[in-house]
């Protein structure tokens, strides 16, 4: 666990994982402590947003951009993990397709989620899977973010993501479209809007994450397995898919923040 002792300049750390939108840290002291995202750090004058002691999941839409801290009276640190969250199982994560002939699943990193109208009309649906996740049915989950790069997308699909009921990997039975909507999903469930100009799209899935830890025999083995979808329809003679670049393992994470402070991933650590 990294640490940073703030004072009254910008500060921020050197070493945040690439491709970062969302960040969970935790913040100490008696100070008070503003923030503001920038890509550069910040001029003396710029103007923060006070913030207060404990843990925190901060989110930008603006890739490239990280959080700036510093203290305007009174001392804090900050807590980071340099490396957070899990990556996708690349070898295992693919697309199911369904086009009225053909109901088939293919592995691959680079996932397509929505609808292909260009000839035959086609259906696209994500299925994703982590390593063992390492989170325990009992551990207290505080926030919980997926951020998934993209290789394209259309402006203003709906892009759901739901979680699969298993303490296992199923994998092995995603083998058509007809298979993985046949799954058994979380009740809970997420939202994003696609945007054509933006390079990834984000969850909050903490209300998923909490659900499958309710699942039986769920343990510290078990993997985040999840389903995507895109909610809406085809559109006669467009492609409207989204392509998923899961093999940027950099930006397409779950990330999960605990009750206790601590990060689970590939950085877990306990936080004074």
């Amino acid at each position: 666990m990294a640490s940073i002792t703030l004072s009254s300049t910008w500060q921020t750390a050197s070493d945040w994982p690439g491709g970062l939108t969302t960040f969970f840290l935790r913040l100490t002291g008696t100070g008070s402590i503003e923030y503001r995202f920038s890509a550069l750090q910040p001029s003396s004058n710029a103007a923060g947003i006070p913030i207060d002691a404990g843990n925190h999941f901060l989110s930008t839409v603006f890739q490239g951009h990280v959080p700036w801290f510093r203290v305007t009276s009174g001392t804090a640190t900050l807590y980071y993990e340099s490396d957070t969250g899990l990556p996708m199982e690349t070898d295992v994560v693919g697309h199911a397709f369904d086009d009225g002939t053909t109901d088939d699943f293919v592995q691959t990193s680079d996932v397509y989620v929505g609808f292909n109208d260009t000839a035959t009309a086609t259906e696209y649906a994500g299925y994703l899977i982590t390593p063992a996740a390492g989170l325990s049915a009992i551990a207290g989950v505080y926030k919980s973010s997926l951020v998934l790069s993209t290789l394209s997308q259309v402006s203003s699909r709906t892009i759901r993501v739901y979680g699969l009921e298993y303490a296992t990997s199923q994998a092995s039975s995603v083998t058509s479209l007809t298979a993985l909507q046949g799954l058994t999903k979380t009740t809970a469930y997420a939202d994003a809007t696609s945007n054509a100009g933006a390079g990834f799209l984000a969850w909050d899935i903490t209300t998923i994450i909490e659900e499958l830890q309710g699942v039986g025999s769920w343990s510290t083995t078990s993997p985040i397995q999840l389903y995507i979808e895109d909610t809406g329809a085809a559109a006669t003679g467009l492609d409207k898919r989204i392509l998923l670049d899961l093999g940027n393992t950099a930006t397409s994470r779950i990330a999960i923040l605990m009750d206790d402070g601590s990060e689970l991933g590939t950085g877990v650590g306990e936080i004074p």
